[in-house]
């Protein structure tokens, strides 16, 4: 059931390219979260989480599929947003003047440290964040406390990597950079490491409290 006070995604699907050059960025991807809840997409590069949000920011198309933002549907580019959405999508973005001023930068920094901080505990211990989606953030929807520490433990599994357990949550390497890269271009998009900022990072990490 879609849920007109959150985000749905039904069946979402995208693909790039035709015939032998298709890729196939999304397959079937159901998502329904109520309004007010935190999503984070995590995966390994490449899985289709740049997609997700491109199409959730009106920037692609699906293939096929539905996706609504409070009961409105996501149209594309260039279409003019329906007069049913509500403002608000829980995507973040930060521009270049949010990271060169010293105030927002900060408070950029501190969100992360929070993020990072909130996943390694999840990470220790999947229950903490299957109880919030019990007794809180997912009340109304029936969810079981055995199912979400199973999806919680799914979550984690593809969370950590030998850098993340080196560097800390979220961590992006080198190597995940330049597999990143190979993936935008399969879609036609160019890209260069120098487009990827993760100062932010090193600057929350010493902010995150060890559990």
């Amino acid at each position: 059931m879609p849920n007109p006070e959150g985000l749905t995604l039904r069946q979402l699907s995208k693909t790039f390219g035709h015939g032998r050059n298709a890729v196939e960025a999304l397959t079937d991807v159901d998502i329904a979260e109520p309004d007010g809840t935190f999503v984070s997409l995590l995966g390994p590069s490449g899985c289709g989480k740049s997609t997700v949000l491109r199409i959730l920011a009106d920037l692609e198309t699906p293939t096929s599929g539905t996706a609504l933002v409070h009961g409105g549907a996501v149209r594309g580019p260039g279409q003019p947003p329906p007069g049913d959405r509500v403002p608000g999508r829980g995507v973040y973005a930060v521009t270049s003047d949010s990271l060169n001023d010293a105030t927002t930068r900060k408070q950029l920094v501190a969100f992360l440290a929070g993020e990072i901080e909130g996943w390694t505990k999840s990470v220790a211990d999947p229950s903490l964040g299957a109880k919030l989606v019990v007794d809180d953030y997912g009340k109304s929807e029936g969810y079981t406390l055995a199912g979400q520490v199973l999806a919680a433990e799914a979550t984690n599994a593809v969370s950590i990597s030998a850098d993340t357990k080196a560097h800390g949550l979220l961590y992006l390497s080198p190597a995940g950079i330049a597999n990143t890269i190979k993936t935008m271009a399969l879609t036609g998009v160019k890209a260069s490491a120098d487009m990827f900022d993760t100062s932010l990072l090193t600057e929350a990490y010493p902010l995150v409290k060890k559990a």
